[in-house]
């Protein structure tokens, strides 16, 4: 009976883990392209667009 009952649990749990996964790829496949090109080059400018005069600190992000 126990056997049974781990058997029964695993297909189960497998089952629940894979329309997780199912899920997580459709919101991801959602999210494609959201944001546009944006800046190439951020790890040059991160200090302008966090801090400078029109910086999203100050409530204006770009």
């Amino acid at each position: 009976m126990a056997q049974l009952i781990r058997e029964l649990l695993d297909k189960a749990l497998a089952r629940r883990e894979s329309k997780r996964v199912k899920h997580m790829y459709t919101v991801l496949k959602e999210l494609d392209g959201m944001g546009g090109p944006g800046d190439k080059n951020a790890s040059t400018t991160i200090d302008e667009v966090l801090y400078g005069e029109k910086g999203a600190w100050r409530g204006s992000g770009e």
